[in-house]
């Protein structure tokens, strides 16, 4: 895999025992909103920054790293619901499992990856 230009980081993975509770306090600290929740999953942002909220009782780590670039080629590539094609590459046995996703963002994320509009009422 080939990469030109990281543009930044964006988005994270954490597999946790509570999903909920650890929602809260990112929320709280980062002024997060939900983005969508499912059964054994929260996930908090938007395409731009995402952080996924993963349940794995009796464990927290960080399982995946989402990187942004200007450029991927050389390696099979998948076309994502945020818009983009990435690579995945396994980051070795001192890292746990970790995994890197590099993207390259080529057309507009799908609706379940576009935050919510918030409906007009009392301020």
């Amino acid at each position: 895999m080939k990469i030109r230009e990281v543009l930044g980081v964006h988005g994270v993975v954490l597999e946790v025992e509570d999903p909920d509770s650890e929602s809260r306090r990112w929320r709280h600290a980062l002024g997060l909103s939900v983005l969508r929740r499912r059964r054994r999953e929260i996930v908090l942002g938007g395409p731009a920054f995402f952080v996924v909220l993963r349940r794995a009782p009796g464990r927290s780590a960080v399982a995946e790293l989402h990187l942004a670039v200007k450029e991927l080629s050389g390696a099979s590539r998948a076309i994502d619901p945020l818009g983009g094609r990435h690579a995945a590459v396994a980051l070795g046995h001192d890292l746990k499992g970790l995994r890197l996703i590099v993207r390259q963002l080529v057309a507009p994320p799908s609706p379940t990856w576009r935050p919510k509009a918030r409906p007009k009422g009392r301020k």
